[in-house]
């Protein structure tokens, strides 16, 4: 009987009597100094993109002559433009081009668009200046009228085109916006258009002074 008696459980080993003490967890990098808080679209980057990282910054203003910034320019619309496209499709394709090619970093010189525009065809980045300086030589290049317009008010300056491809003047703005805000194709847009968009977007998106420009025209765009 005494051998179906449960025994005692043995005492572990000696090296093995004790978990040790948990260890104090590896502390911050830096740890006197708090980890950046999410970018805040009101101040930081104004509803466009996160502006990319880089080592250092790249050069904002360049020495070129009149012909190699016309040759830059033709290179670019020999690879869009086709002869059978119509000026609103060569309009398109110049949003498009503008959209996709240029990195948004954020900051750009904007003493002088063709300065402006050489430095976005040529480093293929920029800030919503850049978008604008490109198209508008693109566009200007293809005798497409076009116009700059600037935000009124709001924290941050904000540019972009107006353009007249022969059915009226509409807004046009390659610069891309955060994903955080609402979602538009502002290509060939109404002054109805911008004032909803800002609406929901809020922060003087496109406010503009209509007096310094020519009538708009009213009808929307199929997209």
């Amino acid at each position: 009987a005494g051998s179906n008696q449960q025994q005692p459980e043995a005492e572990p080993p000696a090296h093995v009597e004790q978990e040790p003490a948990p260890e104090e967890p590896e502390p911050d990098p830096v740890p006197d100094q708090p980890l950046p808080a999410e970018p805040d679209e009101e101040e930081d980057h104004d509803g466009f993109p996160e502006p990319d990282e880089e080592g250092e910054p790249h050069p904002t203003e360049f020495s070129f002559t009149q012909e190699e910034f016309d040759q830059l320019v033709a290179d670019v619309l020999d690879g869009i433009i086709q002869e059978d496209m119509t000026s609103m499709e060569q309009a398109r394709a110049v949003f498009d081009y503008v959209h996709n090619n240029i990195r948004y970093i954020g900051h750009a010189d904007k003493e002088d668009w063709v300065n402006g525009a050489y430095v976005g065809l040529t480093t293929g980045k920029g800030d919503c200046f850049t978008y604008y300086a490109v198209s508008r030589a693109l566009l200007t290049a293809l005798e497409i009228d076009n116009l700059p317009v600037e935000r009124v008010g709001g924290e941050a300056r904000h540019y972009w085109n107006l353009v007249d491809c022969g059915e009226g003047w509409y807004h046009f703005d390659a610069c891309p916006r955060s994903s955080r805000l609402p979602d538009f194709l502002s290509f060939m847009f109404t002054d109805q258009q911008a004032a909803d968009y800002t609406a929901e977007a809020g922060r003087c998106y496109y406010d503009f002074d209509g007096t310094l420009l020519p009538e708009r025209a009213q009808e929307i765009i199929p997209p």
